[in-house]
């Protein structure tokens, strides 16, 4: 996965290692789309507690 053709070199990531593995998770969102980042992370997070789908 080391040549990964990315749509838009700009594009906002997060870059996770874990168990040594590194993670690569672009953020893409659609142009005009009606929540920010931000807002939507809110809105899963929410969701999860709601519904009890948290594992610690």
């Amino acid at each position: 996965m080391d040549n990964m053709n990315l749509p838009n070199k700009n594009a906002p990531f997060i870059k996770r290692t874990i168990n040594g593995q590194e993670f690569t998770v672009l953020i893409h969102f659609q142009d005009g789309c009606r929540e920010s980042a931000q807002e939507k992370v809110k809105r899963m997070l929410r969701f999860d507690v709601q519904n009890a789908e948290i594992s610690v």
